[in-house]
């Protein structure tokens, strides 16, 4: 019997494409996956990391392209419902994709509908309904991993009496079930080693938070108050990444790949713990497990999520009794950055929910790096203002290539002038409107220069759009820096951002470290990053507004010497490594 040539290159084309994706090769990843979805046997895996590489790609407006053309071919009645509810599937948006599927009523005579309707409901953890699907009379009921996956859920809500709105994601409420538990929570013994911190972030790969990392860890090796700082990571292992410098024996690194697996021994048989490990995949939370043993391992006083999995490390510090924990905002909330899907929604709401819901323990504190984005964590996790403080970054400038005193460049009339940028080439920072500025600039101020420091998944677009602006020649792209920036900060006369949103961006503070005027859209917690009124131009985030204020600054000779004779002073005493520590120690408790 000949075999079909697609089953023989189905399962080897999935297997290269998920080396590619987790090796954060989307592009490669996207490739493989485009024919695959195109595929009878394409599987929701297939379909979810292809949507995931294309909005790494910075191509999320193609997906909602593609998801509003869909919708318009099903409200035109020009494809059978069922094509454009999987095609809406296929793109993430799982509740329109139900609507086209009609009343669950005929379901029990349609079972592909049925089929792709439990799909949907299960992709948004709408476990009872889900189940409805599953009672259904067919000659061959559904089955498989899923299916047991909903089952489980069911009886267990069931036999704890947990309701859940059944249009709803039910994991906010098997967290509001846990975390009532307060007798289960006792029976877990716990001993904390006076002054550990273990501190959680997804990888030390070159980024504004990774690098906040960093400093807050230095910062706390250096004090005495600290016995050990252990730092917890889902990727420890990235091609660029910083090092951290501390003291032998004070400093530990973990990857979840080392930590125990199982339920630790004295807590086996638990059934708080139990529940957790049997359930929190099938709730969203898969990391939880991962990060309740790695602090049975460490056995810290405090717990610090520094970037990532907010829900996971604050829900298991809590439930297994950590004295202190810190949740630390590095970004506005994810709703901010979203890419609009019903698989993102699901999360960014989770998150919220989640943090809610423990912000009632006193032990909690939750911290952001600006007060813009501690009010907006605020807003969406509908709590108080004051519920959430602030703790600012903080700037060596010896750690980005600074000699102390600071030396700045000598600013010479008649050098072209050079227009710089430090971000990574991501949808969120927007660079495809950077070069939109720099070709309006350039237009204004013949031979003005561009230096974009920084990589990521949009450069091929950028250098597309720089090709398609007649720039090449205008344009120095070094890629990924990760020693001694200042080298490329000083060849700078003004630095430009063009970010949808920022918390507190450090590539602005480092900007004006080096006396350099800043030209930024008025968003999120720019401002707070600002020396002062004077040191740099915030307005609307327009390709015109921004040309015409860089052109402005670039002519103003008088201003450009003032930012460089007083910002670096000014940056230096407000974001300072001894700032961040105490208030960080202020967070842990352990001083008023």
């Amino acid at each position: 019997m000949t075999i079909p040539y697609v089953l023989v290159t189905t399962p080897a084309r999935r297997l290269r494409s998920r080396i590619a994706y987790r090796a954060r090769d989307f592009k490669t990843a996207d490739i493989l996956l485009r024919s695959l979805c195109k595929s009878p046997f394409a599987s929701r895996s297939d379909h979810q990391r292809r949507l995931t590489a294309l909005h790494h790609l910075g191509q999320s407006d193609l997906v909602a392209r593609y998801s509003r053309f869909v919708a318009h071919l099903g409200a035109s009645g020009h494809a059978r419902p069922y094509n454009v509810a999987h095609r809406l599937w296929a793109c993430g948006n799982y509740t329109a994709a139900l609507k086209l599927l009609g009343s669950p009523k005929g379901w029990q005579r349609n079972k592909q509908s049925a089929q792709l309707a439990f799909a949907c409901l299960t992709a948004l953890r709408r476990y009872p309904d889900a189940s409805r699907i599953l009672d259904l009379k067919w000659k061959k009921p559904l089955k498989g991993a899923v299916a047991d996956r909903v089952r489980k859920v069911v009886r267990y809500m069931d036999r704890a009496k947990i309701e859940a709105p059944g249009d709803a994601d039910v994991t906010p409420a098997v967290v509001a079930h846990w975390l009532a538990r307060k007798d289960d929570r006792q029976r877990l013994t716990y001993s904390p080693v006076a002054g550990r911190v273990m501190i959680y972030v997804h990888s030390l790969a070159i980024g504004g938070a990774e690098r906040q990392a960093k400093n807050l860890i230095e910062s706390l090796c250096a004090d005495d108050t600290v016995s050990a700082v252990h730092l917890l990571m889902k990727k420890p292992d990235t091609e660029h990444q910083y090092d951290v410098k501390a003291p032998a024996g004070k400093f530990v690194r973990h990857d979840f790949g080392s930590m125990p697996g199982g339920i630790p021994s004295p807590w086996r048989g638990q059934a708080l713990m139990e529940d957790v490990w049997s359930l929190s995949d099938a709730l969203g939370l898969s990391s939880l497990p991962n990060i309740v043993a790695a602090i049975h391992e460490v056995r810290p006083e405090v717990v610090h999520a520094r970037a990532g999995l907010h829900a996971e490390v604050v829900l298991a510090a809590i439930l297994t009794n950590v004295p202190r924990i810190v949740v630390h905002f590095g970004s506005m909330s994810r709703g901010q950055q979203s890419h609009g899907t019903d698989a993102a929604v699901l999360r960014e709401k989770m998150v919220e929910n989640v943090i809610a819901q423990c912000a009632a323990f006193p032990q909690l504190a939750l911290v952001a790096n600006s007060r813009a984005a501690a009010d907006d964590w605020a807003l969406e996790c509908g709590l108080p203002k004051e519920r959430i403080g602030v703790i600012y970054n903080a700037i060596d400038p010896e750690d980005i290539g600074f000699s102390a005193p600071v030396t700045l460049k000598v600013i010479k009339p008649e050098a072209p002038r050079v227009v710089g940028g430090v971000f990574r080439l991501a949808p969120v920072k927007d660079p495809l409107l950077w070069v939109k500025v720099a070709a309006r600039v350039d237009a204004a101020i013949p031979g003005t220069r561009f230096l974009l420091v920084g990589d990521g998944p949009m450069r091929p677009a950028v250098q597309q759009a720089i090709a398609a602006a007649g720039l090449e020649n205008r344009f120095e792209m070094p890629g990924f820096i990760t020693k001694n920036l200042i080298d490329y900060l000083t060849q700078m006369d003004i630095f430009l951002l063009t970010t949808r949103t920022e918390s507190l961006p450090n590539a602005v503070i480092e900007a004006q470290l080096a006396g350099l005027p800043v030209i930024a859209p008025d968003v999120g917690g720019i401002r707070e990053a600002v020396a002062d009124d004077s040191t740099a131009m915030l307005i609307e985030r327009d390709a015109d507004a921004l040309a015409r204020a860089v052109v402005k600054g670039l002519q103003d000779e008088r201003w450009l010497a003032d930012v460089r004779a007083r910002a670096p002073g000014l940056i230096t005493r407000r974001f300072s490594r001894e700032t961040l520590l105490q208030s960080t120690k202020s967070a842990y408790g352990w001083i008023s």
